[in-house]
């Protein structure tokens, strides 16, 4: 089996209510799913994470088809392991990566080709993905609801609820008088029971800043503050978690096995979130969560992104020791809502159910969604 054409399609929801970080604000859901053919009729979807900035799905498009398309082309994509070396060693080890500085967008880039080598894979072979990567090490994944804050987030909440999720994130990063008002709402709407976490998507500058917040909020019973410094300051992380005022989440922002080694020496993290359209896609997120295994930390993977990414990080939670619970995007998105019309998973009480033994990611895109949001 030789591939023989590798494409990435744009695909943008415009929103109608915005979606707000302490960095920024998207005004749409755009993702890019990366398709890849094979000159025996079966194909593969994987997904590349291009939430920010706005240019972000034209640069990854123009990677992925000019940058990786090469690469490939008459490789045998069941080779997956040797198609990742060479794409990382050919991009990021070479003068591209060192010379242009993307570790990101290349990463991401390769993050989708490596999802749709694995999609490929599972379908040849007649099995699922997480049994290629070692068959289940459970039927059930708890879900959170996340992406919630800080205006206008009440009714999502009273859907999950609804839902049965019983472990909620909100986002903070927005001044302290707001995040209190956040946090102060939140308690109210869920009650005292439930997981309650926080994500300052790396807002603030340094450890004191974050500790100086962090000991207002602490009063809230938090799970968690994930990203409360960008995540190259291993150092600042570090002396939040000496703090002891609660635990310090991370890992959406780190790239490859090599960034999370460095994680992990410096003592960074307590709760590991390698993003599967981020860092490598899912060869390199299981050496990350086996690495974690090695440091006794559990991991969540993050996903705000499609259907695509969804299932890619089922698979990896259902096949691996150690993970917590997976990350589910509270705010309308049909891209992720909708563009699966077949998939290998329920949604019930909270949980996604492994009920269905469907071959490589063990989904089938909706066409028409496609059709309706590419972006040509």
């Amino acid at each position: 089996m030789k591939i023989i054409d590798v494409k990435a399609i744009i695909i943008s929801y415009p929103l109608e209510k915005t979606v707000s970080t302490s960095f920024g604000v998207m005004q749409s859901r755009t993702n890019v799913l990366v398709r890849i053919d094979t000159d025996e009729g079966i194909h593969g979807i994987g997904e590349s994470w291009t939430n920010f900035p706005h240019w972000a799905p034209d640069e990854r498009k123009i990677t992925v088809e000019k940058g990786l398309k090469p690469l490939l082309i008459d490789e045998n994509p069941m080779n997956v392991s040797f198609l990742w070396n060479k794409l990382y060693r050919s991009l990021m080890k070479s003068g591209a990566g060192l010379q242009w500085g993307a570790k990101g967008p290349l990463m991401q880039a390769i993050s989708g080709v490596d999802i749709a080598l694995w999609d490929i894979i599972g379908k040849k072979l007649n099995v699922p993905v997480y049994q290629l990567l070692g068959g289940k090490v459970c039927d059930r994944i708890k879900a959170y609801a996340s992406g919630l804050g800080p205006r206008d987030y009440e009714e999502y909440v009273g859907e999950s609820l609804k839902k049965g999720y019983s472990a909620f994130k909100l986002k903070v990063g927005f001044g302290k008088e707001l995040d209190m008002q956040n946090l102060k709402t939140m308690r109210r709407l869920i009650g005292d029971d439930l997981s309650l976490m926080i994500d300052a998507n790396q807002g603030w500058e340094n450890s004191a800043e974050a500790i100086e917040h962090l000991k207002k909020y602490q009063e809230y019973n938090l799970d968690f503050i994930e990203e409360p410094v960008p995540a190259d300051q291993p150092e600042d992380l570090k002396r939040i978690r000496e703090s002891g005022i609660m635990p310090v989440a991370g890992g959406e922002n780190i790239y490859s096995r090599y960034g999370f080694r460095d994680a992990f020496l410096n003592s960074a993290l307590d709760i590991v979130q390698p993003d599967i359209t981020k860092t490598g896609g899912l060869s390199e997120a299981r050496i990350i969560c086996m690495m974690a295994q090695a440091w006794n930390l559990p991991f969540a993977p993050h996903m705000f992104g499609t259907g695509v990414g969804l299932a890619a990080s089922l698979h990896l939670l259902a096949s691996t020791p150690g993970g917590l619970f997976m990350e589910v995007d509270a705010n309308p998105n049909p891209l992720l809502s909708d563009l699966l019309l077949d998939k290998f998973f329920e949604f019930e009480k909270g949980d996604f159910v492994m009920a269905f033994e469907k071959p490589g990611l063990g989904i089938t895109l909706n066409g028409e969604l496609v059709h309706e949001f590419e972006r040509r």
